[in-house]
């Protein structure tokens, strides 16, 4: 039986340009719904992460948990907002907290 993570890994076998992606901030909205989660899965999934990717999500305690094993990635940062609301952002770098 093929799993998620099964397809998720079958996507950096894709020949398609990834090197499109060096040196990229890459912001993805909504990001622990089905695609946005998907997105950034797939991406952290590639071997060369040369991008910084931001995954914007409205529940933090929800997004947190679906984003755990990547807390420790220095190419991941995840942003707590909801794209219906203004955004104001003053930071450096936002990691998630460790409990």
């Amino acid at each position: 039986m093929i799993t998620y993570y099964d397809d998720i890994r079958r996507v950096r076998e894709l020949e398609l340009p990834w090197e499109t992606l060096n040196e990229a901030n890459i912001l993805i909205t909504g990001a622990s719904g089905l695609i946005g989660r998907a997105l950034v899965d797939a991406l952290m999934q590639l071997p060369d992460k040369t991008f910084h990717l931001y995954a914007g999500a409205r529940d933090w305690d929800y997004a947190r948990n679906c984003f755990l094993q990547y807390k420790d990635t220095d190419s991941f940062t995840l942003i707590q907002c909801d794209v219906t609301m203004p955004i104001s952002v003053s930071y450096t770098h936002l990691t998630l907290p460790t409990n």
